[in-house]
């Protein structure tokens, strides 16, 4: 994790130094035009602010669709960081009776003009990301992502939905489609702040 931390600033200080080696480009500073262009929070970001704070989850796992799913509790924990450019959430709860932490991190990225976010947990060694939008008539971010599923290598294309039910509740769906198989929901959480 810490190493992903580093390697993307140097990316673009690279990226900076190969354009500012090159004295015809006309590009001396795209560092600073990157800062000053989409470094700033901007009003996608602002839209984040319902989602901060402290909230009771009833979490429903379905590990065959066909069947009834498991419930479980836990508590999500979701502050500002990064002055407003991202909000960090943190649960701790359980998965197939045990113990279950997770952190991610939800923001805007103002040069992609895309919803993001990363997730990492206690029971996988894999850092997920997805990308998406915001409707904003319905309080609705879609995410989605694909990628090989490293026990089948098949296809899989996963599509979370969060959305803002009211001041005090949210809701997650979680939905995956392994291969040709039709679309599946896996994970339903319902969010209740906790006063």
């Amino acid at each position: 994790m810490r190493a992903s931390i580093v390697i993307a600033p140097l990316l673009l200080a690279a990226c900076t130094a190969a354009v500012a080696d090159d004295k015809t480009s006309g590009n001396a500073n795209v560092f600073q035009q990157y800062v000053e262009k989409f470094g700033a929070p901007g009003p996608e970001h602002k839209l984040l602010e319902p989602l901060l704070g402290t909230w009771h989850a009833t979490v429903k796992t379905w590990m065959d669709p066909n069947q009834p799913p498991q419930v479980s509790d836990g508590t999500l924990v979701r502050k500002s960081v990064m002055d407003g450019r991202f909000v960090q959430e943190d649960f701790d709860g359980k998965m197939l009776d045990r113990p279950f932490r997770g952190c991610g991190v939800i923001g805007f990225d103002r040069a992609k003009n895309k919803f993001v976010t990363s997730w990492i947990d206690s029971v996988s060694t894999a850092i997920q990301t997805s990308s998406g939008a915001y409707d904003s008539s319905s309080k609705t971010w879609t995410f989605k992502q694909e990628d090989t599923c490293p026990i089948t290598g098949k296809h899989v294309k996963m599509r979370d939905v969060l959305r803002i039910v009211g001041p005090d509740q949210q809701q997650m769906d979680m939905f995956r489609q392994l291969g040709d198989e039709k679309e599946a929901r896996m994970m339903e959480i319902t969010l209740t702040r906790k006063r």
